[in-house]
């Protein structure tokens, strides 16, 4: 019959990142049960001329073979005129009732005696027997807990929605045990539940939180996003008003949403002119947009992934060009990682109104997007070099793209002092493996213990140039 200590209840503690439990000791009430394998043993009465009372000897024997822990009392039956026993309290049933815990601290082993002497009041001038039993209090056992459980199935952690409010669902164990959605009562017969929640714009904590008969609690939680704000979008290239002098173009800009991270194609689309766009970190291109003689909108749609909308658009004309032009020779387009040399060098020609390549002029690369530079690895490196043309006309640089990552997103305009029209190279940026981990979300919360913490922990990968890399693995420990 053994017995655990006094039942415990939890008092909650919130550490970052994790619990702590300080136990408090809960009252209950006793209930004792005879310890059959106990025997009680009276001695003969002990008497003195110059006492009133005799005192017997007990001796407590536990005849099992494995140990008893109290608490425990001796329910002792009197026989003959005394008046009752010292220390002890009469029951209802006419027995003495007295706590003998201390022989059973912390236990009475298999086979062990313990010894106590008691006074039988009126003992010492009258006969008088002694006969008892032994009883534990099995109270003390904590009620069994509850098998708990719960599990939200639906919808998925980190999720982002565009309308409010959302069925959250979820599975729970005992059946029908009491269970709360945001702390809003809901049913779990059959060990599922079921419920709408509404959501506000942003982040929002979904809590699921299971309640047993002896006070334990379980949650399981996820975060969901709501997003009703339509993409940010602009068109950084060609410039609103810009005069062109080729029939098509590639229209690049950047495009954000109300995301975790960065913006990539499984966030949002973009189109322009009924053109798909390529989309990579918070950039889009569009390739091979047409043009007709004189002016053109440019209508750049972003939608995000619940499906808000937003548009912007400009002007762009497009000339056949008269006199000198500048014609965009090889080099462009081109992809690097971030801070590397593109592969090949920027070409371009300079010719004249009839065709004719026009040597030594001085042809001016400039970047005007991203932190890159031309000229890298000699001493004009920079953000602008200065470049004259051979005797066919052709003018070159070399060009770093900077940190970000992006498509399209680091470029270069060529331009001749004269010549109306300009050539612009774009080049695409892409990221290195991640060398830094950053906390993003989910610090410093509280929590229930053995609960799950409201918002999850969330950490966010970057590489040198402090882009997000996607696909790295984390260990969480």
């Amino acid at each position: 019959m053994k017995k655990p200590s006094a039942y415990t209840a939890p008092f909650v503690l919130a550490l970052l990142f994790g619990f702590a439990a300080l136990p408090w000791s809960a009252p209950a009430q006793a209930e004792w049960q005879a310890a059959t394998e106990v025997g009680v043993d009276a001695g003969p009465p002990q008497r003195s001329r110059r006492s009133p009372d005799a005192t017997v000897a007990l001796t407590l024997t536990n005849n099992s073979d494995e140990a008893i822990e109290g608490p425990a009392r001796t329910l002792l039956t009197l026989t003959g005129s005394v008046s009752g026993v010292a220390g002890a309290t009469q029951n209802a049933d006419g027995n003495w009732v007295l706590d003998v815990s201390s022989q059973f601290d912390p236990s009475l082993g298999a086979g062990a005696s313990a010894q106590l002497t008691i006074r039988v009041l009126g003992g010492g001038r009258a006969s008088f027997g002694v006969t008892g039993i032994v009883e534990v209090d099995v109270e003390d056992e904590p009620p069994p807990a509850d098998d708990l459980s719960v599990v939200i199935t639906a919808p998925d952690s980190l999720i982002t929605v565009g309308a409010s409010p959302i069925t959250v669902s979820g599975e729970v164990a005992p059946d029908g045990v009491a269970t709360t959605v945001n702390d809003t009562d809901v049913d779990s017969s059959g060990g599922t539940f079921s419920t709408d929640v509404a959501l506000e714009e942003g982040l929002n904590s979904i809590v699921a939180r299971v309640v047993g008969s002896d006070g334990t609690q379980l949650t399981d939680t996820i975060t969901v996003t709501l997003d009703l704000t339509p993409p940010t979008i602009s068109i950084n290239s060609p410039e609103d008003g810009q005069v062109v002098s080729v029939p098509s173009i590639t229209v690049t800009g950047s495009v954000s949403d109300m995301i975790r991270g960065t913006v990539g194609e499984d966030d949002s689309n973009v189109e322009v002119n009924g053109v798909q766009a390529t989309v990579s970190n918070r950039s889009y291109a569009a390739a091979g947009i047409p043009l007709v003689e004189g002016a053109n909108v440019i209508t750049a749609t972003g939608t995000d992934a619940v499906g808000n909308t937003k548009s912007v658009s400009i002007t762009v004309t497009y000339e056949e060009p008269v006199g000198p032009r500048l014609v965009l020779t090889s080099g462009d387009k081109q992809s690097t990682p971030i801070t590397n040399e593109v592969g090949e060098p920027l070409v371009v020609q300079l010719l004249d109104g009839t065709d004719t390549p026009m040597p030594q002029k001085p042809v001016i690369f400039r970047v005007v997007q991203g932190s890159g530079n031309v000229a890298p690895g000699t001493d004009n490196e920079g953000r602008a070099v200065v470049v004259e043309t051979n005797d066919e006309g052709f003018a070159q640089t070399g060009f770093q793209v900077g940190q970000r990552v992006g498509v399209e997103n680091h470029k270069v305009r060529a331009a001749v002092v004269g010549v109306e029209n300009t050539v612009v190279f774009s080049a695409s940026a892409e990221g290195l493996p991640g060398d830094k981990i950053s906390v993003a979300s989910g610090n410093n919360q509280r929590g229930a213990v053995g609960g799950v913490l409201p918002e999850p922990l969330v950490a966010v990968v970057t590489d040198a140039g402090n882009n997000v890399v996607q696909g790295a693995l984390v260990l969480f420990e």
